[in-house]
């Protein structure tokens, strides 16, 4: 049973099937593809985005497939903040790692990516984290303090492990993604 309950009838609830990847040949990965989902959704034309917790490259790579204008890819291992640039972005995201998506789990953002996500998006931008296989109760009243509101909640459905691709077995089948708006628009 997962432990990702949490989900308030007064915010939408989507849900996005993530095609099974990592095939031979096969040079997309879930998190690529997740973040062009994010992107499209809620990244304006030519807007900035922050990745929070950068990987391979993949939410770079997604924004030059959407015609994002700039990517910003900060380390939260380093505790350096962004102050120059706080509230300059329309959207900051903080997605697990390639691994996680494909073996389900557990992962979620750190207390400072939701921090960093709150100070570094424009009144009006999206502040979208991703959680596998950990709890979501409690998030919301989170970023609430961090002048968040919560909009938005997609259960993104995991593929199958592909053959030969970690263990075989999966943690959890989804992935929580919480949609969060700062206010001030």
């Amino acid at each position: 049973m997962s432990t990702t309950k949490e989900h308030s009838a007064d915010v939408p609830l989507a849900v996005w099937p993530l095609a099974p990847h990592g095939g031979p040949g096969d040079h997309e990965t879930l998190r690529r593809e997740l973040a062009w989902r994010v992107l499209d959704g809620y990244l304006p034309a030519g807007g900035a985005v922050l990745d929070i917790d950068p990987h391979d490259g993949e939410v770079p790579q997604a924004v030059l497939g959407t015609g994002g204008s700039a990517v910003v890819v900060a380390a939260p291992e380093s505790g350096a903040r962004l102050g120059a640039f706080d509230g300059t972005f329309d959207l900051a995201v903080a997605l697990p790692p390639e691994r996680v998506l494909r073996e389900g789990g557990p992962w979620a953002p750190d207390e400072a990516s939701l921090d960093q996500a709150a100070a570094a998006v424009r009144p009006g931008g999206f502040a979208v984290l991703c959680h596998v296989g950990r709890p979501i109760e409690g998030v919301a009243a989170a970023a609430a303090h961090q002048g968040l509101l919560y909009v938005q909640h997609v259960v993104v459905l995991l593929p199958p492990p592909a053959a030969g691709v970690g263990s075989g077995q999966r943690q959890v089948g989804h992935a929580d993604v919480l949609v969060f708006a700062k206010e001030g628009a």
